[in-house]
Formats: C-alpha cells, structure tokens, sequence
C-alpha cells in the first residue's frame, strides 16, 4: 500500500498537466496522453510537444508541478473476542515460495540447493527494493525454518545473544529466483 500516496501525488500532477496542455492544444483534458518524455492529443498526431516545455509552460504560469499526497489506509474490523476472528488487514499479499534441499539421511542436516519465490507486489515503484525485500523475507524464513531455535528452560532463555541464537549468513542462503508479479489489483 505504500505507493499509493506517490500514485495519487503523480496523477494530481498529470491532471494539471493534462489541463494545461488540452488549453494549448484547444482539446478535452482526456484526449491528452503522455509516453516518451512527450504529451500529445491522442486524435491528432501533429499536436504534441515534449515534456520538458510543457512544464516549462506550467512554471511560467505558476501552476504546480508537484504535489504531496497522504494515503490512509481503509479502518479493519477488531478481532472477534470468542472466536479471534476479523477482517483485520485492509489488503492482503499473495506470494509463494518453493526451495529445492539436501538431506542428510543419517544426520538429517538439511541445505538449500535452490530457491524460488514470486510475489504479487501490486505495481512496483522501485523493484531494486522489491526484490530485496522479497529476497530478505526468503533469507529469514529459511531461518526461522532451519538456524532459529529460542531454548528457555525453567524461565532461563540459554539462547541469550546471536552466539547461541542462529541466524543465516550468506553462506547459507542459496540465490533465490525472484519473481514480481504486478497483478495491480487491491489496495496496492
């Protein structure tokens, strides 16, 4: 859901700019398009202009060129008191992973060969960061799974520091194949 403050700040910015283009090319705003640095009256191919002088023109004229946009995401429901049941999330994320192991059959250690994991990410604005949170969340289910085991005994936890509490290293942490899907359906 975090894009969606960006996408509405960026569709208010294209409204004005949509505007004062349909004025220039004596147009409706909805005949106006944007691709390749350019904006264009999509029934008459002669009229279009770059990008770059149509914000030109919006400075000129003080018209904004930015915009700041708060998304608030919908109010959830509280979880029912008897049955600890609710709409308690107002999107959900679909995602699967499939990891391919080695198993020791005698000491049954097991290691990761190979990982794949897809996401539907709604549409991502920056998928550099995408695929690091996706991978980053493989990385801490492959420890949660094999490495992590918190030991109390009698109230005394005797995995105290990160010595004794395992966490994966990159040693341990296969490439994972990640796969975006951007269904763009929900709250984003």
């Amino acid at each position: 859901m975090s894009g969606n403050a960006t996408y509405q700040a960026a569709m208010a910015v294209r409204k004005t700019l949509a505007e004062r283009a349909s004025q220039h090319f004596e147009c409706e705003p909805a005949e106006i398009d944007f691709a390749d640095s350019t904006v264009f009256n999509k029934n008459d191919a002669t009229q279009k202009m770059p990008l770059t002088q149509l914000i030109a023109l919006c400075a000129a004229e003080g018209l904004p060129r930015a915009n700041l946009s708060l998304f608030k995401a919908p109010f959830t429901e509280k979880l029912d008191p008897d049955n600890a049941q609710g709409d308690i999330w107002p999107d959900y994320t679909f995602g699967a992973q499939a990891v391919e192991v080695a198993v020791d059959m005698e000491t049954g250690e097991v290691r990761v060969l190979k990982s794949a994991a897809c996401h539907d990410v709604g549409r991502a604005l920056n998928p550099a960061a995408v695929v690091g949170q996706i991978e980053g969340g493989a990385a801490q289910g492959l420890g949660y799974a094999l490495l992590e085991d918190v030991q109390i005994v009698n109230g005394v936890t005797l995995t105290p520091s990160f010595a004794e509490y395992l966490l994966p290293t990159a040693c341990d942490v296969p490439e994972v194949k990640t796969i975006i899907l951007e269904s763009g359906t929900g709250l984003g």
